[in-house]
């Protein structure tokens, strides 16, 4: 689904305008970047957001097999909560 067919599917579902449905989805990344580093956020109904650290490792180049570092990264975890998981196993 792209964004412009999440934005109609929601505003008809809704009764608000598109533009509307597209002011909130643009809050709601707005926030969700602010806040991601302050912990935990959760979308309810269907996703829980979590910051963490993959941790640095040894790689290898594969155009020359020789080994490389991979220095630790920042990420963002995401889990599909109870209630959507349970629909998509039905």
């Amino acid at each position: 689904m792209t964004l412009d067919e999440l934005r109609k599917a929601i505003a008809a579902q809704s009764g608000v305008s598109a533009s509307d449905v597209d002011a909130v989805l643009t809050g709601l990344k707005t926030v969700v970047c602010e806040k991601i580093g302050e912990g935990d956020i959760t979308i309810p109904g269907l996703v829980k957001l979590s910051p963490d650290v993959r941790a640095a490792r040894k790689g290898r180049n594969p155009k020359t097999g020789e080994e490389i570092q991979i220095a630790e990264k920042k990420i963002v975890k995401a889990k599909v909560v109870k209630p959507l998981s349970d629909i998509l196993a039905e």
